[in-house]
Formats: structure tokens, C-alpha cells, sequence
């Protein structure tokens, strides 16, 4: 049969009063000289196949290959015959028939009756996408550009209480952010907190949500001034931040406030609160820097972190585990001329940095190691103040710091600083004592750095028991199976040795000598042990394969995360060249279903930061 039929005829006549006497082309109201065209691919003529055109839109001109780019080129996962004909002002006809071409090639699938989204086979979640929306939208007649508007914005921003916003995204979204706080069959629900815009990139509509706007229009402190933009903001700020009792001492000029010395980190503090970076720029002078130890190579994010660290002498690295802190801040400090001070917050990590101190700088005897408990301890703090102090600090897992180990910490009169930590983040809310201590935040996209395969997320994995009794015979029986080196996890001392005993390999634990502990985690021979808590953070075994845990802290997302972080962890002191992947690493947390019921919330940390986690039942 011809593609055009110029002839009359009652198939004719219908075609053209259904149509309205005009051009059915999108776009298109001529009236003469119109033509009644078969527009799609049929072995006999039907109303659908048939439509009235002008000369001009006799053809169409739309190929697969723009179809198909359309279709990957998508913010949503799947396209229909309408999105197609509004996308290159085509009839639904030319769109319908090329996309039943490109389903017939194999190249897209559909799901359910002719009409409904087709979509690429290697779209995740389409087909479970599709089946969910079909049960409240026909699909057919979708909305184009209300479904356009969702995408480009597919979530919601609620207040929760001052300087916190929880958002709401659908689980099949790939965006995490923030603190994930519930979770759905259907929906992630974060809360955000008011910092987050200052070391976390976030989309732009969430921006300006959430930002927060800085009460003063710009203040900053350098020593103990204070200087703020006018005379009026001076007052506000003296009243706001409370005056004498606030650590203010006096009023100067007309834009500057003397603080009280040794009240400097408590002003900072207020005003980050506020919303204010009071941080100035006090670049390191050249007289003070002597380039990176010899060998040193740092990535592109830790190159930039390092001129930061060179513009401001203060920062706080804000990066997943494994990407590179600890190597980046003993290399940036190691470049600065004078002693070296670097607090922990406990005698493990004290220990390791002290060994990583020897490895890498040029002279282990500029640099000292202590805890945050031995700071804030008697008077000991007196011992880096004045001329004893070190020029510069290194405040490691800062966000262990409770207020009055801050206190101390604060005190110390250090030139230069930097504080680290994978989450500025604290359950206690007090996060602008993190900034106010650390310094101009540093932060860096996890997603990206797994991507760049600088940190390498592990395989996630929950298992899922009915019985205790269970979920410990198979810790028992995945430290048999699995190749390679492994730790198995137990907060209960109890478990602990019961597994240890089973397998015959040793448990460490906190009444254990700390040597050891370290003479049996750094026997390579050890392939396999059993590790209570004292063993969450600081300890990097740059060959672990895997890890089971058996018993945990609740819901804490920090052990969690701390755990995870020991598998994110390379030989730090050799970083991979560009492209290259850490190998795979199992993560598996056994769990009784009571278990799972209660404290499911500390899987959040790895999906907050954008890692999948598989759920299997296994008893």
C-alpha cells in the first residue's frame, strides 16, 4: 500500500473530519493541499495509522539514534510516545513507530500495553519504577512536563527545628546527603543541618533552602579582635553574643571588639553558630615552609586542601575513611617549619600516628602524640601554651571532642591547625565547635573519590537470623570460608572469646596490653581474629579483606561507619595511580531479626553516603 493517499474515499473523509480539516503535524494549522499519510508501520490500514498532513510535513525526520540519545540524555529512566512527539514536535505517530523499531532491534523495552514507557534495558529500577506508578498514573497519558518539573526537582524540603531541615527523596534517586534519618519501601528521609552547605556540595534548589544566612553581614576574628562590617553590627554583635559574659572585653574604634584573652575559641564558636566563617586568611609566610617531605605525592583533592591549609593556617579536612586524611595532614605539617602536636582520642591511634610519624616525616622528633584526655587533664594544657607550645596541631577524629576536652584544646597556643574527621556531625548538636576548632572547612564528594578510585567503598551485606545461636555458628563459618585476611567484630567480651575459642584465633580486647594488641593485629601470619571495639578506629590494615560483624553498638552509625572505614583504608602511604580500583572487600553485619527491628538505623551510615547495602535472609 502507498505511504500517501491522495484520493477521496469515506476512510478519507474520516481521517480528515477527525483531524479538523488541518495539518496534524505538531506546530501546524494549514488548511490546503493536505494529504492523508500512513505514518506507521502496519500490514493494514487502521484510524491511529493514519494521518492529515501538508506538503511540507509529508516526511518525518526523526531517526532511532535521537530517540535513543533523548532517551539516555533523560532525567527520568523512561520516556512515552507523548514525550517523544513534544521533544521534536512530531506526531505521536512518527514517535510511536520509531520507538516500536527501536523495541523490535532490542534496543528498549516496554513495559505493559502499546502506549506505556518504554525504556533502555540497563536503566536500574525502571521496570520496578514503571510497575509503581502504573498503579496510580496512566502512564500513557503522562504529563510530560509535570513529570520534567518532578525530575529536575525530586524531592522536598521541610523545617525540623532551628538550623535543621528534613528532606525527602525517593529511594530509586540517586542523591545522598546529610544525616539519613528514615528510610521507607518508597522514600529516604534526611535531616540536613544548617553547615552542611559549607563542606558539602548540594544541589542548587537545596542551597538556598537550607543555607544558612549569616547573622552579621561579615565578622571576623583575628587574634583577640573582632571586626565587623559597620558600627551598628559592632552593637548587635555585643549584645548577641552576650557581651563581658560572652568573652567580650571592650569596644574599639568604630568596628572592632577586643575579646577577653582566652576567650577567643568561645566567640568563634558563638558566631559560627550564628552562621559566620570568622575565619581570616593568615597565609603561612614562605619563611615558615619547606615543601613536602621527599617522596610525598598527594591527589588532586589533598593538593587542594594543601593550599588551602597554606592560604588560611587553619582547616578542618571534612573525608570519607581511606581517602587520604591522615597522610594529607602529616605531609601539610611536615612542610612547615617547628614541632609538631598531634591529639588523639585514644592511645591505639596515639600509637599508629606515632608509627606513620616515622615512616613519613623528615624528622620524628619535631612531632609529639597525645590524648585529649591527657590535655584537659590537671594542668598539663599549661605545657603548650607561651613559648612551649608547638607551632602547629594536628586535632584528629575531631568529632569525639566533648565540651570540655574542646576547652582545653582551645587553649593551647598553636600557630597553625587543621582537624579531621569523616562527619562533623554530632549527636549532641554542637557541630560549631568542630569548625571553631578545626578551622576554614575542607570538604570532598565520597562519591567521586570512589568513582576516581581514591577510597573504594566495600560490598555491604546484612545477614539475617532468627536466633542468636544461629547468627554466631555462621560468623564461626564465614571466618572458615572466606579467602584472605578478616576481622570478626564483637562488642560483647563474652561472644568474643566464644568465637575466638571456636576458631582457635586470638580476640583482642581493652584488657589486653596494648602492645599485645599490636604485636597480634600486625602479625601477618594472623589472617583471621576476633576484635572487640577496640579496634572500630585508627588502626589501618591495608591488606584486610573482609569483615564480619557479630555483635555491635546498637544503633551507633558511627561504629558502624568506623568499622566499614577499616576496609576503606589502602596502603595509605602508597596511593593507587589514577583509574586504578581497590579490590572488592566484603562488609557483612548478622543480625537477628530483633536486632534488625531495633537497630536497622546504623546500615543508614553507608546509604546516607551514597553505599548500597544487600539484605539476605540466612536463617
Amino acid at each position: 500500500m502507498s505511504n500517501t493517499d491522495q484520493g477521496g474515499g469515506e476512510l478519507a473523509e474520516l481521517v480528515r473530519e477527525r483531524a479538523g480539516g488541518t495539518c496534524q503535524e505538531a506546530g501546524c494549522d494549514r488548511d490546503d493541499d493536505l494529504d492523508v499519510i500512513l505514518t506507521d508501520q502496519a500490514e493494514s490500514v487502521s484510524m491511529d495509522a493514519l494521518e492529515l498532513r501538508c506538503p511540507e510535513h509529508r516526511s518525518q525526520s526523526l531517526t532511532e539514534s535521537e530517540v535513543l540519545d533523548h532517551l539516555r540524555e533523560s532525567t527520568l529512566p523512561f520516556t512515552t510516545v507523548n514525550r517523544v512527539a513534544d521533544a521534536f514536535s512530531v506526531s505521536e505517530a512518527t514517535a510511536r513507530r520509531r520507538l516500536n523499531e527501536l523495541k523490535d532491534a532490542g534496543e528498549v523495552k516496554q513495559e505493559g500495553i502499546s502506549g506505556e514507557p518504554y525504556f533502555i534495558p540497563d536503566f536500574r529500577a525502571a521496570s520496578e519504577l514503571i510497575s509503581g506508578l502504573r498503579e496510580h498514573l496512566d502512564l500513557a497519558e503522562l504529563d510530560g512536563e509535570q513529570v520534567e518539573r518532578w525530575a529536575r526537582e525530586p524531592y522536598v524540603v521541610l523545617p525540623k527545628d532551628d538550623g535543621e531541615y528534613y528532606i525527602a527523596v525517593p529511594r530509586f534517586v540517586d542523591l545522598s546527603l546529610g544525616h539519613l534519618h528514615k528510610q521507607t519501601e518508597s522514600y529516604n528521609v534526611f535531616i540536613v543541618n544548617r553547615y552542611i552547605g559549607w563542606y558539602s556540595d548540594l544541589p542548587d534548589q537545596i542551597d538556598e533552602q537550607v543555607r544558612l544566612e549569616p547573622e552579621f553581614r561579615d565578622a571576623r576574628v583575628d587574634g583577640t579582635e573582632l571586626t565587623l562590617a559597620t558600627e551598628d553590627e559592632r552593637e548587635e554583635a555585643w549584645d548577641e553574643l552576650g557581651g563581658r559574659d560572652g568573652g567580650l572585653l571592650r569596644r574599639e574604634g568604630d568596628e572592632k571588639i577586643r575579646i577577653q584573652q582566652g576567650k577567643e575559641f568561645e566567640v568563634i564558636s558563638s558566631l559560627i553558630d550564628r552562621g559566620n566563617l570568622p575565619f581570616v586568611p593568615d597565609e603561612i609566610p614562605d619563611s615558615d615552609l619547606r615543601g613536602l617531605p621527599a617522596g610525598v605525592d598527594l591527589y588532586d583533592h589533598q593538593q587542594a586542601a594543601f593550599e588551602e591549609w597554606q592560604e588560611y593556617g587553619a582547616i578542618g579536612v571534612f573525608w570519607p575513611p581511606g581517602s587520604g586524611k591522615t597522610y594529607f595532614s602529616l605531609a601539610a605539617a611536615d612542610a612547615v617549619e617547628g614541632e609538631k602536636l598531634v591529639l588523639v582520642p585514644n592511645t591505639t591511634l596515639k600509637r599508629q600516628w606515632e608509627s606513620n610519624i616515622e615512616t613519613v616525616a623528615r624528622d620524628p622528633d619535631e612531632w609529639e602524640v597525645q590524648t585529649y584526655q591527657y590535655l584537659s587533664t590537671g594542668d598539663n594544657i599549661t605545657e603548650y601554651q607561651g613559648e612551649d607550645a608547638q607551632k602547629t596541631v594536628i586535632f584528629d577524629e575531631i568529632h569525639h571532642l566533648p565540651a570540655d576536652e574542646y576547652s582545653a584544646a582551645a587553649m593551647g597556643d598553636f600557630e597553625y591547625r587543621i582537624g579531621l574527621t569523616a562527619s562533623p556531625y554530632r549527636e549532641d548538636g554542637r557541630e560549631e565547635y568542630i569548625f571553631a576548632l578545626s578551622g576554614k572547612p575542607v570538604g570532598v564528594d565520597w562519591k567521586e573519590l570512589v568513582q576516581r578510585g581514591v577510597a573504594n567503598f566495600p560490598d555491604v551485606f546484612v545477614y539475617l537470623y532468627s536466633t542468636v545461636r544461629q547468627k554466631k555458628q555462621s560468623a564461626v563459618e564465614l571466618a572458615q570460608q572466606k579467602p584472605g585476611r578478616g576481622w570478626v567484630f564483637s562488642d560483647s567480651l563474652d561472644v568474643g572469646e566464644e568465637i575466638a575459642d571456636e576458631l582457635d584465633v586470638p580476640f583482642v580486647h581493652g584488657e589486653m596490653p596494648v602492645d599485645e594488641r599490636e604485636r597480634i593485629i600486625g602479625n601477618d601470619t594472623n589472617n583471621v581474629i576476633v576484635i572487640s571495639r577496640v579496634g572500630d578506629e585508627g588502626i589501618s590494615v591495608p591488606d584486610l579483606d573482609w569483615i564480619v560483624e557479630v555483635d555491635s553498638l546498637g544503633s551507633s552509625r558511627q561504629q558502624e561507619m568506623q568499622r566499614g572505614g577499616r576496609l576503606m583504608h589502602s596502603e595509605w602511604t602508597e596511593a593507587p595511580a589514577d583509574g586504578e580500583s581497590a579490590p572488592d572487600a566484603h562488609h557483612i553485619v548478622l543480625m537477628t531479626d530483633n536486632e534488625y527491628r531495633k537497630f536497622h538505623e546504623r546500615l543508614f551510615a553507608w546509604e546516607e553516603n551514597g553505599a548500597e547495602v544487600q539484605i539476605e535472609r540466612k536463617g
